[in-house]
């Protein structure tokens, strides 16, 4: 999938690649995953200009985007930053560490008043901002960027009837070790130029691993699940849904724009429209409150488990039938077809095959419903396409359903020569 994407990228500065197997991996990703949101959601990507990193364009509004990261501390690796840490502890991070982590990259930002160059004026501008500055900040939701930004910090208690009720208080400074920041940045100096802040914690490898197993970019050699908390559509709540869902029976289909958050400024000279941006949830200040907008579906943060199926892996690429070839699932959904069962709630496939020059073809399927395996043998006709000659059902397991796809497809390769 990041193939994919790079296809179409510009590379300003020519040192993507570099930068990418190097120092400035997690820079150079979330880059790429801008890229790939902007270019899959219907925008204009203007690539004329060095700087700032995007100039976007839709229904003949035009949006300039700096994107920046936070971070390790100089002379740290994020994998050494000891992150096994409880609640309360994320609620302190949320308040202080987080908001000074943020604080730094978008002041620097600022100080670039990309508002002075050209082909910024009078445009809106946006900042998108990622954390990276330990092992596992992908955990943190968009509670201590807001915080920051907006200088609110909300509090919840219950009236006599149980109803949830949220106040907010000013925040007037963030401290963390020995250094110590104003709150408020939207009300910073030369903030009014900024639009927004866009905030996500999932413009990552594994949303690319994700969003390239949900394409096809794979063959059934691996399994996916991935977990996390989201958004819990209950006015009377103060605790996220926990989620968990396997890549091949999700329980939504995920999107680029999944898990992004626009945070708008109520000071902006040059205000975004407030859903310009795809995303998953928008932040803005109504009546001196932080007011949020979310989709049915929004995590709050995620991780993904990856597992190498290796009876499924050594099957298909060392004890294959030398007259067949394992396919990528979006390698056989480019064939064309003429019957075919489609997708449904009952079966799902799990192999794909062909012969070596393209004229059989054949699926490992399993029943959902029995929790067993069978197959289907495909042939191609006169007009290139293909359609069914050939299915077995009832099969105990998935190794089994294989050798007999493979014993079915060379018999019917031996007729059709």
């Amino acid at each position: 999938m990041a193939n994919h994407i790079f296809q179409n990228y510009h590379d300003k500065d020519g040192n993507f690649i570099e930068q990418f197997q190097t120092t400035g991996f997690d820079a150079r990703i979330f880059e790429l995953y801008l890229f790939a949101l902007f270019s899959n959601s219907g925008y204009e990507i203007i690539q004329d200009y060095a700087r700032p990193d995007f100039l976007i364009r839709k229904n003949n509004i035009t949006v300039a985007i700096e994107a920046t990261t936070v971070n390790p501390s100089y002379g740290k690796d994020k994998a050494d930053i000891e992150t096994k840490i409880t609640p309360e502890d994320i609620d302190l991070k949320h308040d202080h560490e987080l908001p000074v982590k943020f604080g730094s990259p978008l002041f620097s930002k600022l100080n670039k008043k990309y508002w002075e160059l050209e082909h910024c004026k009078n445009l809106p501008i946006v900042f998108a901002i990622e954390a990276f500055h330990e092992k596992d900040s992908f955990i943190y939701s968009d509670h201590g960027i807001a915080q920051y930004l907006y200088g609110l910090k909300d509090s919840h208690k219950r009236d006599k009837n149980g109803k949830l009720i949220i106040d907010y208080e000013k925040i007037i400074d963030h401290q963390f070790q020995e250094k110590t920041i104003p709150s408020n940045f939207f009300a910073q100096p030369g903030a009014e130029y900024i639009s927004a802040v866009v905030f996500t914690n999932s413009g990552t490898w594994p949303k690319f691993s994700r969003m390239g197993y949900q394409a096809g970019y794979h063959r059934g050699n691996i399994m996916m699940i991935r977990q996390g908390t989201c958004y819990h559509d209950d006015p009377n709540s103060v605790s996220p849904l926990i989620f968990q869902y396997n890549l091949d029976d999700p329980a939504v289909d995920e999107t680029w724009e999944q898990g992004l958050v626009v945070l708008h400024n109520p000071n902006a000279l040059y205000p975004l429209p407030r859903y310009f941006l795809k995303c998953s949830a928008v932040h803005f200040l109504e009546n001196s409150k932080v007011k949020t907008e979310c989709l049915p579906f929004h995590p709050f943060g995620s991780t993904t488990i990856n597992s190498l199926l290796e009876d499924v892996h050594k099957a298909i690429t060392m004890e294959i039938n030398p007259n067949f070839v394992s396919l990528l699932k979006s390698e056989f959904e480019k064939f064309k077809f003429e019957s075919i069962p489609g997708p449904d709630s009952v079966t799902e496939e799990k192999e794909w095959f062909s012969d070596r020059n393209k004229n059989i073809l054949g699926i490992v399927f399993r029943d959902k419903i029995d929790d067993d395996y069978g197959f289907l043998v495909l042939g191609k006709n006169e007009k290139d396409s293909f359609s069914t000659i050939d299915v077995e059902i009832n099969f105990e397991d998935r190794n089994t359903a294989r050798k007999e796809l493979h014993i079915s497809m060379e018999k019917h390769l031996k007729n059709s020569v």
